[in-house]
């Protein structure tokens, strides 16, 4: 199960990275809530903060999402993931983590949080399949895992009109509590594999 940490060697950023990337992009004003809210996790050196006056980053997105439209988010947050470093310094951690997620045919069981689609790179065309949400592989009735299932969405072609990535607190809430599809995955794979979490 990765996250963001597996590729940062792939120059691409945090979600803080990601959160003020976006925010960087429209530039708010700065007497703006979203401003205010977000001060905290820039101001590192100041000693009145604590992690726990942060204002949570998907909180900030609901935000962002709120102010500028959630398409419109979305969409720079796609363009920011797209950009990553040469072909030829694409991470190592993909191979491996690929490598070591195979099942007993070769075949990777990956699960990620992550949008990119540096996975999908490392792999043979063809080779692969993937789930995106809310059709995650159905582990209770005994679907496998085997391909890469992008948990919290998957970034899509420059043409694509809608990026239904969970960036925001009511994405989250979609996810895990009102629609529950993620509680639910997360749930069976749990109870039916050993789970290792990367980055």
């Amino acid at each position: 199960l990765c996250g963001a940490g597996v590729s940062l060697d792939s120059k691409l950023p945090t979600f803080y990275g990601l959160t003020k990337h976006v925010i960087d992009f429209f530039d708010p004003s700065k007497n703006s809530t979203i401003e205010s809210e977000f001060r905290p996790w820039v101001e590192e050196d100041s000693k009145s903060q604590s992690k726990l006056l942060k204002t949570p980053l998907d909180q900030i997105f609901h935000l962002l999402h709120q102010e500028y439209g959630r398409e419109e988010v979305n969409t720079v947050v796609a363009e920011r993931l797209k950009n990553t470093g040469p072909a030829e310094k694409i991470s190592q951690n993909h191979s491996v983590i690929a490598r070591i997620a195979s099942d007993l045919d070769g075949k990777p069981q990956i699960v990620t949080t992550n949008f990119d689609l540096l996975f999908e790179q490392i792999t043979k065309p063809g080779n692969l399949e993937i789930y995106e949400p809310p059709a995650l592989p159905d582990i209770a009735i005994g679907m496998p895992i085997t391909g890469i299932t992008y948990l919290h969405g998957r970034l899509q072609g420059p043409s694509t009109l809608q990026h239904q990535l969970v960036l925001s607190s009511a994405d989250f809430g979609r996810a895990y509590l009102s629609e529950g599809w993620a509680t639910a995955f997360i749930r069976a794979l749990l109870k039916s594999y050993t789970v290792v979490l990367v980055g």
